[in-house]
Formats: structure tokens, sequence, C-alpha cells
């Protein structure tokens, strides 16, 4: 029996992952060493628009 294999659309995961940079380098200029606090948004929603989660 064949299998079918559906394409994700990945979209919102890379807006995501382009507003968890953004805010990353805010967070950066005003607080620097609070930026490690948005990095988990980061690194998830990279994971995420890279379809490894």
């Amino acid at each position: 029996m064949p299998t079918t294999t559906t394409k994700k659309s990945t979209t919102k995961h890379w807006i995501s992952f382009l507003v968890s940079l953004v805010a990353l380098y805010g967070v950066y200029v005003i607080g620097g060493g609070y930026c490690s606090m948005v990095l988990p948004w980061t690194v998830t929603s990279f994971a995420m628009a890279l379809d490894l989660l």
C-alpha cells in the first residue's frame, strides 16, 4: 500500500523565527545579558521552521 506524504507549511514558523531574531536583537541592545531569555524562543522556532520538531 503506497504511503502518502503531506508537505506541511512552515511559513508561520519562519515568521516566528524572524520575529524572535528581532526580539533577540532588541533585548540585546537594551538589556545586554538578558538576551539569553529570548534564546529558547529563537532556537525552538528555528527548529520548527526546519521541521525538526
